[in-house]
């Protein structure tokens, strides 16, 4: 279309007269905020500084709302993967209350994930010493913004099992500690596998110290009521 086209058009539509504001947003172009008037006159100045406060006002309710939808998407994605992991996946705001848990939480203590949800270790009833050290893990990340580990036993309702945590932050503006994301690990295994070459290493040091052979069998017996029985004869 020539530009007498384009010019018949604007007047068809009984437009005499346009503003054209460009909507920006942290210098990046999102769209433009136009004004129309049915007469023929220039725009004051008055008028064009309120069609940019407004345009400012669109561009920033713009990026708010991209902003929340992408967060939104993020956590949907989260969500869907943490669904999926092998390890318990939480997140503890500043009360050290659980904002999320992912479903394996359940096949280790047997609770619903609606039951850690809004509550705290300590509102859960779990042992005080346990509540204690979390709540110093947690706070330490709160405060310091850095992340943390910790390894912990729990007694589950298939016996006692050993994790190993690893808690990071999660900023905000301003590097603004909002929540702590931690991801804990079932180490029994491995706990177990230790201990027993633990005890191995131990019997073998035991039966070369002692000349007797007598004091060395007592010792190699004490290991192992101390590492996995209750009664050891030899």
């Amino acid at each position: 279309a020539t530009l007498g086209d384009v010019r018949d058009t604007i007047l068809g539509e009984g437009i005499a007269a346009a503003a054209f504001i460009p909507i920006v947003y942290q210098g990046r172009l999102l769209g433009k905020f136009m004004v129309y008037f049915a007469a023929p006159h220039e725009v004051a100045d008055e008028d064009l500084l309120l069609a940019e406060t407004v345009a400012g006002h669109i561009a920033f309710a713009i990026a708010r709302r991209r902003a929340d939808e992408a967060l939104v998407r993020r956590e949907r994605e989260f969500e869907a993967l943490a669904a999926q992991s092998p390890d318990i996946i939480a997140r503890f705001d500043r009360s050290f209350r659980h904002l999320y848990v992912n479903p394996v939480i359940e096949a280790v203590t047997g609770l619903p994930v609606d039951h850690f949800i809004g509550r705290s270790n300590a509102e859960l009833g779990q042992p005080l010493e346990l509540t204690s050290r979390w709540e110093r893990f947690l706070g330490g990340v709160f405060r310091t913004g850095q992340p943390a580990e910790l390894d912990f036993a729990f007694d589950t309702p298939q016996g006692r099992r050993f994790f190993h945590s690893r808690a990071k932050p999660e900023l905000v503006e301003g590097d603004i500690v909002q929540t702590v994301l931690c991801t804990s690990r079932d180490i029994t295994e491995l706990k177990r596998e230790e201990a027993r070459q633990r005890l191995l290493a131990d019997v073998g040091a035991a039966m070369v110290s002692h000349l007797s052979y007598r004091e060395a069998l007592v010792e190699v017996a004490h290991l192992a009521v101390a590492s996995f029985c209750d009664g050891c004869a030899i």
